[in-house]
């Protein structure tokens, strides 16, 4: 007679898959448990339990997650864990995770959700909240309005009352379509009050106050160039009002830097010369002003540089052959300087070229003075012995009167 098999009882959370051996024993699966070693029963909606469980193992998932199904296979038992609600949702039982209305969110995890901030809400349910963009106003934590026509306001602004008068309105280039918009310079550019636009470097006539973040136009008797941080004084012979120079002096007269009108404008002083819309300049040697002061004018050849405002001729007997002269050259002796005091000309020569002009006109002065001293000498000499003679013949005159008048008088006294 066979030998019967003793039968042995299943460990708790473990149930027999059929009748036989404690081999033959399995434990529950996860969020399972057992009941009298013959079946595994689930745990309530939203518990979990652990592998081989009894009913008094079974715990209820935390909040912020829900109970569902890890993994299934074949030849494996149901998997089932407790896992967070992703962000955007809530736990509803710890059986499963609703999305969060619009103008509310939440983190992951979370087992409800938050209203969004003032100034902020949700574009689509279960997205996270963004801030309204600026120019515009949250309104129910639902969507973003826009400020009326003329106004804006700041990020994350909430409500109408948010918005406030813009400080610039004009042609908005942002997008395909341009319109016009309040317009909001980005950082570093700077915004233009007379144009309404934004730009990274002022225009000319202006200057990037970084302090306002604005182009400020230059005050009157300034001027700027493009991309300027300051303004410059308009330079001396120009004039001109907000940002530009566009005025000149005319020719003959200057102003002082930083002018703003024409009555500013002055004649330059004796010697000077302005080419119109440039400072006063002194004239170089041999050189004196244009009878308007608009230029420098040489003075011819056979003239001279006299003073700052007049050429003089050459006197005679010297000249100057190029012109710019500042002094004139004498002609060497027994020459003669020509009409136009621009050569020196022997005297055959003079009479040739010059037939009708008299040879005593551009004999050099030395001439003169050897001439005059010759005939001065020559006079002394004519004089000297003239008076010479005349004294001698006086004295043989009076010798001749005192003999005569002794032998008169010997005659009577010896007679």
């Amino acid at each position: 007679m066979a030998r019967q098999t003793e039968c042995t009882k299943c460990p708790e959370g473990s149930i027999a898959a059929e009748e036989g051996t404690a081999e033959k024993c399995t434990r529950c699966s996860t969020a399972f448990y057992e009941v009298n070693r013959r079946s595994c029963e689930r745990c309530p909606a939203g518990y979990m339990s652990p592998f081989g469980s009894t009913k008094d193992d079974c715990y209820q998932c935390p909040a912020g997650t829900f109970l569902t199904l890890k993994s299934r296979t074949s030849s494996t038992p149901e998997m089932y864990e407790c896992q967070k609600c992703k962000a955007g949702t809530y736990e509803v039982d710890r059986t499963t995770c609703e999305t969060c209305p619009k103008g509310s969110t939440s983190t992951e995890g979370s087992g409800a959700c938050a209203r969004c901030p003032a100034g902020f809400i949700t574009v689509w349910a279960g997205n996270p909240c963004v801030e309204c963009y600026a120019g515009s106003f949250e309104s129910e934590r639902v969507y973003c309005e826009k400020c009326p026509d003329r106004m804006t306001s700041k990020k994350a602004s909430s409500g109408k009352a948010s918005c406030f008068p813009c400080t610039y309105w004009g042609e908005d280039y942002s997008g395909s379509v341009k319109k016009m918009a309040c317009v909001t310079c980005f950082a570093g550019d700077y915004s233009i009050s007379s144009r309404d636009r934004c730009v990274s470097k002022c225009p000319a006539g202006t200057y990037g106050n970084r302090s306002q973040a604005n182009c400020d136009t230059c005050p009157d008797g300034y001027f700027s160039e493009y991309g300027a941080d300051e303004c410059q004084k308009c330079p001396a012979g120009k004039y001109g009002t907000r940002g530009f120079c566009s005025y000149t002096c005319p020719a003959g007269k200057s102003s002082l830097e930083g002018s703003t009108n024409y009555s500013q404008c002055f004649v330059c002083e004796p010697g000077y010369v302005s080419y119109g819309g440039s400072a006063c300049t002194k004239c170089f040697e041999g050189r004196i002003p244009s009878y308007d002061r608009s230029s420098c004018v040489s003075c011819s050849a056979g003239s001279y540089q006299f003073n700052e405002t007049t050429c003089m001729k050459c006197p005679n007997g010297t000249i100057s052959q190029s012109s710019g002269a500042t002094k004139c050259t004498p002609c060497s002796d027994g020459t003669l300087s020509s009409p136009d005091n621009q050569w020196c000309l022997s005297p055959e020569v003079y009479e040739k070229w010059y037939p009708e002009t008299s040879k005593s006109r551009g004999i050099n002065p030395l001439f003169y003075a050897v001439g005059a001293a010759a005939i001065a000498l020559l006079l002394y000499v004519v004089v000297y012995r003239r008076n010479k003679k005349q004294t001698h013949d006086l004295n043989f005159e009076r010798e001749e009167q005192v003999s005569l008048q002794t032998a008169d008088y010997q005659r009577h006294t010896y007679a």
